[in-house]
């Protein structure tokens, strides 16, 4: 860590863009729908 780096300087710098899922992705073993994991999700935590 730079010890004379100002506020926020010292933050890591990714190159790499974010991985993204195909849009048709399932996740395995349940075999749901994104969709259907969000609705899930949003009636759990209200």
């Amino acid at each position: 860590m730079n010890k004379n780096a100002k506020r926020g300087e010292d933050r890591r710098i990714i190159d790499t863009p974010a991985v993204r899922s195909p849009a048709d992705w399932k996740p395995e073993p349940c075999g749901l729908t994104r969709e259907q994991i969000r609705a899930i999700i949003i009636e759990q935590i209200g």
